[in-house]
Parts: structure tokens; C-alpha cells; sequence
């Protein structure tokens, strides 16, 4: 079980908005105690950030991940929690298209799904999970929760911006 959160103001970022990011970190610990990573970006006004319990991907599961297609499109980054129970054979497949994996973590077939068949991509993802992708070509925050809501993610928007994470606190 690990954990996510996160900001996104474009108009208010401060030097207080990566302390108020590493509070949120803090307040995630215990859904993931084997690391954390935290994705800041001033100009986006965008603070991500993961807290890991490490299950797939032991020594290259490290998140933020952060997707470049080699044809130098998708400037894309991922925070997720969860499983996704196909992603051998969808890590195949998208081999077969020519997509290159940076990670051992099932979480990077999400980049590579979005980047491929765009916001219909999640059609293709069974499992439990719940996940952001932002996208800075087309300034798009994209959240993914599972059918289900086996994985929880909640979110607020309010006069300070837009903040989501697996847990409400």
C-alpha cells in the first residue's frame, strides 16, 4: 500500500508549497515507509508526490517516473498506487510497438498506455490503483482511480488550487 498526493497552483506556488508538500509526505508515511519522492515544478505550480511501500519493482521502482518517448514527445510524470494484474502482457505489447521501459515498475505501462491511446488508455488497465499523470505538453492533470475503488483517492478544489491524495487529512 502506498501512498500519493499532491498540488497543483499554478497562480499561488510558493517556497511554502514544497513544505506543505513534505507535510503531506509526512502525513502518508505509513501507507509507504520504504521511501518517498516528491516531483516540484515552480513554473507549473505543481508539487507531486509518492510515499512507497516497495512490492514490484524492488530496485527500480522509484516514483515520481517520469515519461520521454524517445521521438521526444509525452513529457509525462506518474505518481501511483496500486497493482496492475496485466502488466506483463501489456508491457509486451507495447515492446511490440517499439516503447521502451525505464522502470521494473508494473506502475510505467500507465505512461506508455496514456501516451499511446490518450485519455482512453485506462480501458486497457485491470487491477487496483489509483494514480496521477500529469502531462506538460497539454497542461492536463489526469486522475485514475480503479473501477471499483479497491484503491482510494480523493481530491478538493478550492481558492488555493487543486489537491488529491489517497487519504483525506
Amino acid at each position: 500500500m502506498c501512498g500519493i498526493a499532491g498540488l497543483w497552483s499554478p497562480k499561488r506556488y510558493s517556497s511554502e508549497t514544497e513544505a506543505l508538500a513534505a507535510k503531506m509526505a509526512d502525513k502518508l508515511y505509513h501507507r509507504g515507509p520504504d521511501g518517498r519522492g516528491f516531483h516540484f515544478d515552480p513554473d507549473q505550480g505543481l508539487a507531486m508526490i509518492h510515499t512507497r511501500l516497495s512490492i514490484i519493482g524492488l530496485n527500480a521502482g522509484d516514483q515520481p517516473i517520469y515519461g520521454r518517448e524517445s521521438d521526444g514527445t509525452g513529457d509525462l510524470i506518474l505518481t501511483a498506487n496500486g497493482e496492475f494484474y496485466d502488466y506483463k502482457r501489456l508491457r509486451g505489447l507495447l515492446r511490440t510497438d517499439g516503447y521502451e521501459f525505464n522502470t521494473k515498475s508494473d506502475s510505467e505501462i500507465s505512461l506508455k498506455l496514456y501516451h499511446k491511446h490518450g485519455l482512453d488508455f485506462v480501458e486497457h488497465l485491470r487491477g487496483e490503483f489509483a494514480f496521477t499523470i500529469f502531462d506538460k505538453e497539454k497542461q492536463q492533470l489526469i486522475l485514475v482511480r480503479d473501477r471499483f475503488g479497491i484503491r482510494p483517492l480523493f481530491w478538493h478544489l478550492g481558492e488555493n488550487g487543486f489537491f488529491w491524495g489517497s487519504e483525506m487529512k
